[in-house]
């Protein structure tokens, strides 16, 4: 060894942990130069050097995942996020005035890439807590600092269909979610409820079950949370998968465009069907990942972030509903073939889609009207 260069990547670590590092480097490698240089015929030379890590491919933006991945409500969410943030603004300038509500998404997965470049981005911006319930050995593994692109990639694309809601991450797996437990998952599920959250996204499908997922799962159900899970993307199994069979939750199965199930993706229960083929996801710096996923975890999100801004929309008119059973009510609406059970995201501004599944239809009808109304954009509400 005639060269040595060490790079401390300062995206993992915080600028006082970088500097304290570096000095112990430095002393370590000096007093074994020293050493070395005794022994050896050849000098050796050695450096170390603070630095970024700059990914080799380009992450895609949340804004070009909110064109590709629902084309359709493209221009509402661009009037809704306007909107939202210009109310925030009011209520920042005046005291009496209370800011919109901003709906709370747990996302339980194997946690979120939050370093370098990808630290910056509105992902970020939209996470307010996490909480890791992954141990190896005595260690905790950090939520924020994942393996594997899953959880970014699902959380991205919540991010991208409701840009005004507050994400918290709860981390139970590693890199392909191996290792998930009913007992860690229920401890997520208590913590997400703990947060006061409105929905709960869960791409993670369990061949087994524990009393302790049935009563978490019940305990949300019950508070009026929107449990939100995938169903299993292996077609041979003949087992039931959980929390998506539990009662009270939301079911979601992925289909192609035209809402025919995808091959290997299995619907159990009353699963609704969403688009989870080939969906533009955007690289995750770091670790391997493919821009475009499929799969029954990518409907999932894409249900949870639906869920989100229909749940946003509402309260921002004052429907005060718990956020279960608006949701539902409203992907009712958007399953324009109730035994197809496919939501199409155009639907939103159908006012047959809307009429449909509905218990007060003119009800649901006319606050829809008055949101796209307010929100405005190129919505195709007239056709």
């Amino acid at each position: 060894l005639e060269n040595l260069i060490i790079h401390v990547v300062e995206d993992v670590l915080s600028d006082p942990r970088a500097q304290k590092l570096e000095r112990e480097l430095v002393a370590a490698l000096d007093l074994m130069s020293q050493k070395l240089d005794r022994n050896r015929r050849r000098p050796w030379a050695w450096d170390t050097r603070r630095e970024r890590w700059i990914p080799q491919t380009s992450s895609t933006k949340l804004t070009d995942l909110e064109k590709i991945c629902l084309p359709e409500l493209k221009y509402f969410i661009d009037g809704y996020k306007t909107t939202h943030q210009s109310f925030e603004r009011k209520a920042a300038r005046q005291a009496e005035r209370h800011p919109p509500y901003r709906v709370k998404v747990a996302v339980i997965d194997n946690g979120v890439v939050l370093v370098g470049n990808n630290a910056k981005s509105s992902i970020c911006a939209q996470i307010r807590d996490g909480q890791s319930f992954v141990l190896k050995g005595a260690e905790v593994q950090p939520w924020w600092h994942a393996i594997g692109p899953h959880g970014t990639q699902m959380t991205s694309l919540i991010c991208a269909i409701d840009p005004c809601c507050e994400i918290f991450i709860a981390r139970v797996g590693d890199s392909d979610n191996s290792g998930v437990t009913p007992r860690r998952l229920a401890r997520a599920i208590r913590w997400a409820i703990k947060k006061q959250v409105d929905v709960i996204s869960i791409s993670i499908a369990l061949t087994l079950s524990h009393p302790k997922l049935d009563t978490a799962v019940s305990d949300a159900v019950n508070s009026g949370i929107a449990v939100i899970c995938s169903t299993t993307d292996n077609l041979s199994s003949g087992e039931r998968t959980y929390p998506a069979q539990m009662l009270g939750t939301i079911s979601v199965a992925a289909c192609d465009k035209y809402g025919r199930m995808l091959n290997w993706s299995k619907e159990e229960k009353k699963s609704y069907r969403i688009n989870g083929k080939d969906v533009l996801a955007g690289t995750v710096p770091y670790v391997a990942s493919e821009e475009r996923i499929t799969g029954n975890s990518v409907a999932t999100a894409i249900a949870a972030g639906l869920g989100s801004l229909i749940l946003s929309c509402c309260r921002l008119v004052e429907r005060k509903e718990d956020p279960k059973n608006l949701i539902e009510n409203y992907f009712k609406g958007m399953t324009l073939d109730p035994k197809l059970q496919y939501i199409e995201p155009k639907a939103l501004f159908s006012k047959q889609g809307l009429e449909q599944g509905y218990q007060e239809p003119k009800e649901q009808f006319d606050v829809w009207t008055r949101i796209v109304e307010k929100f405005g954009g190129d919505t195709g509400w007239k056709n």
